[in-house]
């Protein structure tokens, strides 16, 4: 009879453990989710946090003039977001905007001149931007114009389509840059 206690008490015990660690991480992804610090931001991005834009196309975060927009959304506890600037910068002319060439990764890309990946992944996000009702972010047509060209960062898949991106989209007429990360 101790003997069945015995296992029945460190049964308890350890089922009790168990319980209480899974308590305390559903109580951490709930704290993470709710939390203070992870809320939407909308127009805080100053010229410092954004320079990363200009720096990653080559246009170099000197040219900078202004912050015009920003949307930071909050984080999921998997990643998922949606990040949006558009920096106005000086000068920018298409001889700033050179084509992609096969020896280099990077490259600006005409955007009437889109491979049909890169396409999809420009749908992913103006996607996005219009679903989060973000109004001066460019649409999905405009975006895959001549008027715009485009600077893939990364992008990437779940299966054969995009799941994530991070696209610079420049349009020389205005001298504006938009940025656009995205993961669903």
């Amino acid at each position: 009879m101790n003997k069945i206690r015995t296992i029945f008490k460190w049964a308890f015990l350890v089922w009790g453990t168990v319980s209480l660690i899974g308590l305390l991480v559903c109580l951490s992804i709930l704290a993470y989710n709710l939390g203070p610090g992870n809320s939407d931001k909308t127009e805080q991005a100053s010229e410092s946090d954004v320079r990363f834009v200009l720096n990653w196309c080559r246009i170099g975060d000197t040219r900078t003039e202004k912050v015009l927009h920003s949307y930071e959304s909050a984080r999921s506890f998997t990643g998922d977001h949606l990040d949006a600037y558009v920096i106005k910068v000086k000068d920018l002319k298409i001889s700033d905007l050179k084509e992609a060439d096969s020896n280099f990764d990077g490259g600006w890309i005409r955007g009437d001149r889109l491979e049909p990946i890169i396409l999809e992944a420009v749908q992913l996000v103006s996607g996005f931007t219009t679903s989060d009702k973000l109004d001066w972010f460019p649409d999905g047509s405009a975006l895959s114009s001549e008027k715009y060209y485009i600077w893939v960062w990364s992008v990437g898949l779940q299966g054969r389509r995009p799941g994530s991106a991070k696209i610079i989209f420049a349009n020389p007429e205005s001298g504006i840059i938009y940025y656009a990360s995205v993961k669903m």
